[in-house]
């Protein structure tokens, strides 16, 4: 079993302390019951509650405390190559695809304006996500990616060595995907 080191590192460091909730006992009457505060039951529980609709969110140790809060604080609106726009339509059928495309493609832009809109205290900066390519054919699979998500309507460029190298301050990579609704 491997040691979970969360509470040594830096994230944990930085990061102030959350609210303090209840625990949860007795029967209660709600709507909704969502079992998991990450970053997905918090956004389904939002997104309930502002229709009206009475929700129980359910967490066995704090908000955010599963991978949504061991993401190193990035926001990468795309997925790995293996799961490209057209791979996730190939799998699942265009329509599906599609709408799961547009949930990823859209994910930047849907956390920071919950941000915004909510007047969330936290550092989030929305400044683009760089995917570096460290090779010929990482470059080849960026572009790939980049057309991909151009074609849906998204602004993702395809950088040079030279702009990648401006951006990063390291001359190796071969370019880079650079999407400008992450953070």
């Amino acid at each position: 079993m491997v040691a979970d080191t969360f509470n040594d590192s830096l994230w944990s460091a930085i990061t102030p302390a959350g609210a303090a909730y209840d625990r949860l006992t007795g029967a209660h009457d709600v709507d909704f019951a969502i079992v998991g505060a990450g970053y997905l039951g918090m956004n389904t529980a939002y997104n309930l509650a502002r229709t009206g609709a009475s929700i129980a969110l359910i967490e066995a140790s704090e908000p955010g405390f599963g991978a949504s809060g061991r993401n190193t604080g990035f926001v990468v609106p795309t997925l790995k190559h293996a799961l490209s726009p057209s791979a996730v339509v190939a799998k699942y059928g265009e329509r599906r695809g599609e709408i799961f495309n547009a949930m990823i493609g859209g994910s930047g832009t849907h956390l920071f304006s919950l941000i915004r809109d909510n007047q969330i205290e936290c550092t989030a900066e929305q400044t683009g996500w760089l995917q570096p390519a460290h090779s010929r054919a990482a470059l080849a699979a960026c572009a790939t990616q980049a057309k991909e998500w151009q074609s849906r309507g998204y602004g993702v460029e395809l950088l040079d060595a030279a702009e990648t190298a401006c951006q990063t301050g390291m001359t190796d990579y071969h370019g880079a995907m650079r999407i400008p609704s992450g953070g």
